[in-house]
């Protein structure tokens, strides 16, 4: 893990220790042994590559419960699993203008027909590379510009304004990882060491003509929906808020 990672993953924790009641290990059982998480607890290597459709619907209905809940009007997106060697055109553009296209290492959200593409060699790679938590904060990410796009936040026309647009969806991540934490879901101390290696990674790509967050900037939008939820997130918009 890298120094940025290790930062990120540091602010996470001392966060959760603050505002939240966890135990780390497992709790023994009746003889005085831990119990090892089993697939039933955890998505940790309980899916192989040719089985990221299934840990896809296991993401989905995570991601789902809580956005029904906040937002019980606004239907859902469609979430549409790519699988290798599958490709495809969505009625989406690209920066260019040209019709965009799906492929097996799309992560992305399409408002056009408010569809979430997801790969499966980009599926697998933060599943394996990453952790199991990577990849679900990456479908919260996405869901977050579906309701961005539901709740009338303009779509961005600058290169500032695509680093607040995917700040902002950041920030709606944090708050599902703030609701599954609150229901006792999130793994301590792994999925946060996932989260912090998540942000680190993508943040780290964006160069000097970015149109995503840096590190830091997607760690702090990330923090604030952790700390107040959806609400908390309308300071990215406030003349479109989202809640």
């Amino acid at each position: 893990m890298t120094l940025a990672a290790r930062l990120v993953t540091t602010c996470l924790l001392l966060l959760a220790a603050a505002g939240c009641d966890v135990t780390v290990e497992p709790a023994p059982d009746s003889q005085g042994r831990s119990s090892a998480p089993t697939c039933r607890t955890t998505l940790e290597n309980c899916f192989t590559y040719d089985q990221m459709d299934q840990f896809l619907e296991r993401a989905t209905s995570l991601v789902a419960e809580f956005f029904d809940t906040a937002y019980d009007r606004v239907p859902r997106p469609q979430v549409a699993y790519v699988a290798d060697g599958a490709t495809g055109r969505s009625p989406c553009t690209d920066p260019q203008g040209t019709p965009a296209a799906f492929t097996d290492q799309s992560y992305e959200y399409c408002p056009a027909n408010r569809t979430i593409y997801i790969g499966q060699n980009a599926l697998w790679a933060m599943y394996d590379q990453i952790g199991d938590a990577a990849p679900v904060v990456g479908l919260a990410h996405e869901w977050g510009h579906h309701v961005q796009t539901m709740t009338g936040v303009p779509a961005p026309r600058t290169q500032a304004e695509s680093v607040n647009f995917e700040n902002q969806a950041d920030c709606v991540a944090g708050g599902w990882t703030k609701h599954v934490s609150d229901k006792g879901v999130l793994e301590y101390p792994d999925d946060l060491r996932d989260i912090g290696g998540l942000l680190e990674v993508i943040g780290s790509r964006e160069g000097p003509a970015r149109d995503h967050g840096s590190t830091r900037e997607r760690t702090q939008s990330f923090l604030i929906g952790f700390r107040n939820g959806l609400p908390g997130c309308n300071r990215f918009s406030p003349a479109a808020p989202i809640i």
